[in-house]
């Protein structure tokens, strides 16, 4: 019988396992080549370089005392833009002086007399212990509600547990904006301290899909995108849906894959959270494929 020898090996079927990894990594490239980019942005930040604030303990404190008194403090931002956007996060600067490490942040509603009004979220956060240096803590949304540009919405800071002293430190980027504080000897009414010494604050979106092929970036893939595609066509990278820099047939196709594609984002979830987005049907369909080429590798008749 004669032998073939493949680089030192006398086994031919040594040839089977580059062509197996060769299609499966060619239909894993395609599978993400079509998938939608995950995005998220920065609606507001007063932060300072490397997300610096102004550090100096008990400057903005934010207290529940064990006699019952408290210390509540507010920031605003005004969302930018003309789309509505998921609340995805809130960062704030914060340091623990003493006491339990159970805080809490709400978004609120812009009330009357420009101060803090009806809640929106709440979400409980844990912060570093005391001996920790004043840091950056996130409070992720649970529900992601909708975001309208123009309008004003409040940030505020509270601790959970009496005995608790923290402090919110103010931006020092000499950022103005709503700053507000909430006490026992203000009869638990809010009061606008000013324009001056805003908390440090900076207020993320959801992470959602940006289709490629959303040419004109209204939110979604409809016939305005392919009448967009036909005047690039062949003459600038305008519908450039591939990252290839043009636009032709191959980003045609994105458009067709992706056409009737929106991004979601209702009051409370993603209401398209439980119907699988194309980027998941075309991965699981290339899953198959892979482990049934693996399949008839293993059984010799690849």
């Amino acid at each position: 019988m004669k032998r073939e020898i493949y680089h030192g090996s006398m086994c031919p079927r040594n040839k089977r396992p580059i062509g197996f990894l060769a299609v499966s990594a060619l239909l894993m490239t395609a599978v993400f080549e079509w998938a939608e980019r995950l995005e998220a942005a920065v609606i507001y930040s007063n932060l300072g370089p490397n997300d610096s604030f102004a550090t100096s303990p008990g400057t903005y404190p934010i207290w529940f005392l064990t006699s019952g008194g408290f210390i509540q403090r507010a920031a605003s931002f005004t969302v930018p833009g003309s789309q509505n956007v998921p609340f995805g996060s809130a960062d704030l600067g914060f340091h623990l002086q003493s006491g339990t490490n159970s805080a809490n942040v709400k978004l609120a509603a812009n009330g009357s007399g420009n101060v803090p009004g009806a809640t929106i979220e709440s979400i409980n956060i844990s912060l570093p212990p005391p001996s920790a240096n004043p840091t950056i803590v996130s409070a992720m949304s649970n529900t992601n509600p909708t975001l309208t540009p123009g309008t004003t919405y409040w940030i505020i800071a509270s601790v959970n547990f009496s005995g608790t002293m923290a402090t919110w430190g103010p931006n020092n980027t000499g950022a103005l904006g709503g700053n507000a504080t909430r006490t026992n000897f203000q009869n638990g009414q809010w009061f606008s301290q000013g324009p001056g010494g805003v908390p440090s604050l900076r207020i993320n979106t959801l992470m959602i899909p940006s289709f490629t092929a959303d040419f004109d970036d209204d939110g979604d893939v409809d016939a305005a995108d392919l009448a967009r595609w036909r005047n690039d066509f062949g003459s600038n990278n305008g519908s450039d849906a591939d990252d290839d820099r043009d636009s032709d047939g191959h980003d045609f196709l994105v458009w067709q894959r992706q056409h009737g594609s929106v991004q979601a984002v209702s009051s409370s979830t993603t209401a398209s959270a439980a119907v699988p987005e194309p980027a998941t049907i075309v991965l699981v369909a290339a899953t198959g494929l892979v482990v049934g080429l693996r399949n008839r590798y293993s059984s010799g008749r690849l």
